[in-house]
Parts: structure tokens; sequence; C-alpha cells
């Protein structure tokens, strides 16, 4: 996907959000400016935050309470 392609499909992403923690995540970001830390990062890493991104948009997600539960044992 080149760099145009990928701006329009965060606009149309951005435009569904409904949640105001997640518009001022996106805010934040964009006033830290342009340093980009995406290019060096490894593959593998790359890798998983593509499947994460899959996983949330597919709705395969886990909630708090839940993560909480499973991991309580550690908190």
């Amino acid at each position: 996907m080149n760099i145009e392609a990928q701006k329009l499909r965060l606009i149309e992403r951005i435009t569904h959000v409904e949640n105001q923690a997640v518009l001022d995540q996106i805010h934040a970001v964009l006033e830290r400016g342009e340093k980009d830390f995406y290019g060096e990062l490894t593959e593998d890493q790359r890798a998983a935050i593509q499947r994460g991104l899959s996983q949330l948009e597919s709705g395969n997600t886990v909630s708090e309470a839940e993560v909480k539960e499973i991991y309580k044992k550690w908190l």
C-alpha cells in the first residue's frame, strides 16, 4: 500500500472512531511530530503489530477485566 492510500485509509477509519480516548491518543501521536520509530523496529515486531491490528479490526479483543482475570497471579 502506498503512502497516499494509507493516508486515505487512516482518514476513513478515524472518521468512524467514537471513542474520545482513542481520538486523544491519535492527536497526541500527531502532536509529537513525524519522528517515526516504525522503521527502527524489527520485522518480527512489525509483524506482531500487524497481527494485533488485524485482530482488533476483526473484533478479536479481550476486555481489561478478562485480562486481569487471566493474569491476576502476576498483578
